[in-house]
């Protein structure tokens, strides 16, 4: 462009070489000018590209490389977390079998040879040995709801109240030779079909009626309600909210309650629905449990997609709630209100 203007005199690229006179040709010049303008301009173009695709697959490599390091720490986690459950697995099984060694050692080593003494100490090790198989059954029903795949719950379809009241003809012989008053009602006329598998639902609901009877005093009750109802949907867009309509099963007791349970509600780690985890009231009791229930009532709840809420004030009962997801296929009259008696705070 300075040659062409004048402004520059005229330096050949190649001395030897006659001129051309191409450097006073305009349109040469604009020609020239052009190229290497839109060669430049695309180099930085790619450039820029690369360097922002080189930035986007760094980003990724490191959002990548902390998912792997959360990973790597929930598997040792995981591990810590299945490491000491098997050794609180076998520890509450050695007791039992312990106990049963003892008093089998007792009658083989002649130390109780009267007949009645036999009887009572036969008697203590058929005990000890129903206990041990509580536990493997509470352990057999924990292991198999946790290496379940939880979408076995969206194709499943099981009646709460047909369920509930095989549940209750089971455990009302017991509650009657304890002395509780055990009832069982359904507030609704609509179907309560639920998307649990059946055998997880008896072994959830199962294990709320049995801690129920168990930790209820001679006179007490124990009451189990039905009912549908909606509940909002946390996390919704509209204004009011999305609701989905749910079958709430109450079980309400008279105990002797749980005194971790009303000072944190939470059902997370480190709270009384932890494997092995059993009240302070109820060892103090020498209530004989695994710890196990509420473990498989927990994990059963959140692999139906349903919620769990627990209350309790020691001295008086406790009340648990769980709600499933109702199948809505031909049910008439449309969504339910929330249901009375019934509320997120255990009511």
């Amino acid at each position: 462009l300075g040659q062409l203007a004048g402004w520059l005199p005229w330096h050949p690229l190649l001395p030897h070489t006659p001129p051309t006179g191409l450097q006073s040709d305009a349109d040469y010049v604009g020609l020239t000018t052009v190229t290497v303008a839109l060669a430049i301009f695309g180099t930085m173009y790619f450039t820029d590209r690369i360097g922002r695709i080189l930035d986007q697959r760094e980003d990724m490599l490191i959002r990548l490389n902390a998912a792997l390091v959360e990973s790597q720490r929930a598997i040792r986690e995981l591990q810590q977390r299945r490491s000491r459950f098997m050794q609180t697995a076998a520890h509450q099984l050695k007791t039992p079998l312990a106990m049963v060694q003892t008093l089998a050692n007792l009658i083989r080593d002649g130390v109780v040879t009267d007949r009645a003494g036999m009887l009572a100490t036969c008697d203590k090790i058929v005990r000890r040995c129903r206990d041990g198989m509580a536990q493997v059954s509470e352990l057999l029903a924990l292991a198999r709801v946790q290496e379940a795949d939880p979408r076995r719950h969206s194709s499943a379809r099981c009646d709460v109240a047909v369920v509930v009241t095989e549940l209750y003809g089971r455990y009302l012989p017991v509650a009657r030779e304890k002395g509780v008053e055990l009832t069982w009602q359904y507030r609704t006329q609509l179907p309560m079909q639920v998307r649990v598998d059946p055998q997880d639902l008896t072994d959830c609901v199962g294990n709320l009626i049995d801690n129920a009877v168990k930790y209820t005093p001679a006179g007490g009750q124990v009451r189990i309600v039905a009912l549908r109802g909606s509940r909002r949907i946390a996390g919704s867009s509209d204004g009011d909210g999305r609701r989905q309509e749910f079958v709430f099963i109450v079980v309400r007791d008279t105990g002797i309650g749980i005194p971790e349970l009303a000072a944190s509600p939470a059902t997370g780690a480190g709270s009384i629905f932890d494997a092995f985890r059993r009240g302070h009231a109820a060892v103090a009791a020498g209530i004989p449990g695994t710890g196990l229930g509420l473990s498989i009532v927990r994990e059963v709840v959140e692999q139906a997609g349903g919620y769990l809420h627990a209350h309790s004030e020691p001295g008086r009962g406790s009340t648990f709630t769980v709600a499933f997801p109702v199948i809505e296929e031909g049910v008439p009259g449309g969504a339910a209100k929330e249901p009375a008696g019934v509320s997120a705070a255990g009511d």
